[in-house]
């Protein structure tokens, strides 16, 4: 798969998800509550998408000299999908 194909596979995938589930949409990136904390629990998952597309932007561009960061090897919480 490509890096676009890939990236836009995500994007549709979240797109998708909070067209049919406003709400948890609204709740996970929606304007912030002043004083709200969130449950630490709710952290990584919220985070998921964006650091799945991040990682396939360094995938693409990798630095120079060095490899991508890949999925696997990013962030707790992409590991196994």
């Amino acid at each position: 798969m490509g890096y676009i194909h890939g990236g836009k596979v995500v994007a549709r995938a979240l797109r998708a998800w909070s067209l049919s589930n406003p709400a948890e949409y609204a709740l996970l990136y929606g304007t912030p509550v002043p004083g709200y904390v969130a449950p630490a629990d709710t952290n990584v998952p919220a985070t998921r998408p964006v650091l799945v597309l991040v990682s396939i932007l360094a995938d693409a561009h990798p630095p120079a000299g060095g490899a991508g960061v890949g999925v696997g090897s990013g962030p707790v919480g992409l590991e196994g999908g």
